[in-house]
């Protein structure tokens, strides 16, 4: 998460959608001048040594546990700036970003050694290294089952409760992955970011997949029609509230 006292908003973080970026982003509007002055958006580890609270805003959060968390459910960041103020929920700009859901498994199933998913799923995920394009398929069914089961069984898919609270979308505004830069130009000038430079949103965590295989064919040659089924009934809302299709 991020919140910025200077421009007011609140941007809550999901997964597996171009998070990483616009995180690094607009991490600097949220710093006191002396930090943002000193930040470097073209590396990574830097937005990890900038968590915590500032005058000017919040960058993360700190857990009671001293680990770090750019990830927060949108319950938990409203609570957190209830206890300060509840104007802050009530009033800043919230965002945060979607992405097509058929898109969006495939780049999970490929990030599988950072699977941001529900603990008792990743036992019953074996992966074997697949060599081609069958056994990715074959492979990627498995995935899908275990986390429609264990989903269905508790709920919604995890990635919704970093932009709904209680089944509801809270956002002001949602970014399509599909267009990042146009909507993050969009959040700039609605929130009077005047400083803002395209050139320095960088592409982080996007070569999870393996060399050998051809994502230029986007994710349809990873479905049959059952796994389509499985990921609509998984992400039916968004697929209503976006207009994603396959």
């Amino acid at each position: 998460m991020l919140v910025s006292h200077k421009y007011k908003f609140i941007f809550l973080k999901s997964v597996k959608t171009g998070s990483t970026s616009t995180y690094i982003f607009f991490l600097p509007y949220c710093l006191p001048k002396e930090k943002s002055e000193k930040y470097d958006c073209t590396k990574l580890k830097n937005s990890r040594n900038q968590t915590g609270i500032y005058e000017e805003g919040m960058v993360g959060l700190i857990r009671k546990d001293k680990s770090k968390r750019q990830h927060v459910t949108a319950s938990k960041v409203k609570n957190i700036l209830d206890n300060i103020d509840s104007n802050i929920w009530e009033n800043y700009f919230k965002f945060s970003i979607v992405r097509n859901p058929f898109d969006l498994l495939v780049s999970l199933y490929f990030y599988k050694k950072n699977l941001i998913l529900n603990p008792l799923i990743e036992k019953f995920i074996i992966f074997e290294n697949p060599k081609n394009l069958e056994e990715h398929k074959e492979n990627f069914s498995k995935f899908l089952n275990n986390l429609h089961f264990f989903k269905l069984k508790n709920g919604n898919p995890e990635s919704y409760s970093f932009y709904k609270i209680k089944n509801k979308y809270i956002c002001d505004y949602f970014i399509k992955y599909e267009n990042l830069k146009e909507g993050i130009e969009y959040v700039c000038k609605k929130c009077n970011i005047e400083n803002y430079n395209l050139e320095n949103l960088k592409y982080f965590r996007s070569n999870s997949k393996p060399i050998n295989f051809k994502y230029e064919n986007m994710y349809r040659d990873m479905y049959d029609d059952k796994t389509k089924e499985l990921v609509y009934d998984l992400y039916k809302e968004d697929f209503e509230k976006f207009d994603y299709k396959f």
